[in-house]
């Protein structure tokens, strides 16, 4: 990024005499600010951090993440190599993701990739067998190191070694629940999250000590946006309780920082129902097409979590097959969503109540964010407030138009929640931002228009 300097014009006296300078670009010269050290970067997180996107992890959404980003505008001020664990050649699919075929009058078609994937084994978790448990083939860090410790799916409260107030969730068996830290850990090991990070991110290739410098953290997401993109079906996901939050959060935080001595940046949680997979397939369109197509007998659209027809400002989810509506079959004769004994279930729909529930979590857990961040010292961006306004307003950066609608605003991906190259590149220019304001550093940020949006058909 350069600073023009304006052309300046000095008159002298009655001659008016004009004299120009001559013109100069003040060159933005990197620097890397007193105190800090950028040589070993790590970057903490869920599916954000790992760079998970389009409904999947693949090679090139882990190219694209925020950290991978980071990381290379690092490099000119000191920052070291960043080794994200990607997938190999032949696997470069992993678990496989969503691609857009065609866009019509009735909306967009889309695919999943199934060939170059990574997977190598799907069976029940030992530890719960509803749960079925997707291995992929492993990242060896023993020989390659580790920057990138995002882990699609994972919470706070299965980062540390204790339970989380009343929520138990046996963080020590992580890895027989989720896939994707199986494949880091290398085995169905016990090793919670965060003591996971704290040994390898203080480790080199070769299995020697090299403390990182410099961290980044965004956990949190997930212990709303679970029980958000569920449509508030506690039976699915709950809400992490705000208490156990605040604790885990501030712990998260007192171990990465080492006690504020550890120079990083984290980021508050944005307001999850401001993302496309809530906001694209809206209410008023279901219960319109279906005032249309029942006529007379529309006595309204009906969901399995209200006594009340749906409302215009409940909110409809991404995943919902609209062509269902009106539906009869064998098992219940009642049109679908048009009739108390077949509604629509509940998670597809996110009440007005359920949106207020939502809405008091985060901010809540934002609360307890940015009490952490100053406890520690660490730079703090406010990411509810810059990606509400990407999501409402939009934004207009090095000349390229964005906002949140679904496929056309150039931000989230194909699934609605997770983010293209350009809204990994605006991600992580906000999170420079911080950085740079908070320790007197100076990284360049990231030209937004050389990354992609949505990949077009």
């Amino acid at each position: 990024m350069k600073k023009n300097n304006i052309l300046t014009y000095i008159t002298i006296g009655a001659s008016v005499l004009m004299v120009a300078c001559k013109p100069s670009l003040e060159e933005f010269k990197p620097t890397v600010g007193e105190g800090n050290d950028f040589k070993k970067y790590i970057s903490v997180g869920n599916s954000l951090t790992a760079g998970y996107a389009d409904g999947g992890l693949y090679n090139e959404g882990m190219q694209n993440a925020y950290p991978v980003l980071i990381a290379e505008q690092m490099k000119e001020v000191g920052g070291g190599e960043f080794v994200t664990p990607y997938f190999g050649t032949a696997q470069s699919n992993g678990s496989g993701y969503l691609k857009l075929d065609a866009i019509t009058a009735s909306g967009p078609v889309t695919s999943k990739v199934t060939t170059g994937l990574a997977i190598t084994a799907m069976a029940s978790s030992t530890i719960n067998p509803a749960v079925i448990l997707t291995e992929y083939t492993n990242f060896d860090i023993s020989a390659n190191g580790l920057n990138n410790f995002g882990v699609p799916g994972i919470k706070l409260a299965h980062a540390f070694p204790f339970a989380a107030g009343a929520q138990t969730v046996g963080a020590n068996n992580y890895s027989q629940l989720n896939g994707y830290y199986l494949r880091l850990l290398g085995a169905k090991g016990t090793t919670p999250y965060l003591d996971f990070v704290l040994d390898k991110g203080n480790k080199n290739k070769k299995g020697e000590a090299e403390p990182y410098t410099f961290f980044s953290s965004w956990l949190g997401n997930n212990d709303v946006l679970g029980y958000a993109s569920n449509g508030a079906d506690a039976a699915i996901d709950q809400l992490t309780l705000a208490t156990d939050f605040g604790t885990m959060y501030t712990e998260s935080l007192k171990r990465l920082s080492k006690e504020g001595k550890i120079r990083g940046v984290v980021a508050t949680i944005p307001y999850v129902t401001s993302v496309p997979y809530f906001t694209t397939v809206t209410a008023k369109a279901i219960i319109d097409g279906a005032t249309k197509a029942a006529g007379a007998s529309f006595k309204g659209v009906f969901t399995a979590d209200k006594t009340t027809p749906l409302s215009e400002k409940d909110l409809i989810l991404l995943t919902f097959p609209t062509k269902t509506i009106g539906m009869t079959s064998t098992t219940n004769p009642y049109p679908y969503g048009l009739h108390p004994n077949n509604p629509i279930e509940d998670k597809y729909v996110l009440t007005e109540e359920e949106q207020l529930e939502v809405k008091t979590a985060v901010d809540s857990y934002n609360t307890a964010i940015k009490a952490a961040a100053a406890t520690y010292n660490v730079a703090l961006w406010d990411a509810n407030a810059s990606m509400v306004t990407v999501s409402t307003t939009g934004l207009k950066v090095n000349g390229v138009d964005v906002n949140g609608r679904f496929i056309s605003g150039g931000v989230f991906s194909l699934d609605g929640v997770h983010l293209t190259p350009r809204g990994n590149a605006i991600v992580a220019n906000y999170f420079i931002d911080a950085i740079n304001q908070k320790y007197g550093s100076k990284i360049s940020k990231i030209n937004v228009s050389k990354y992609r949006g949505v990949k077009l058909p």
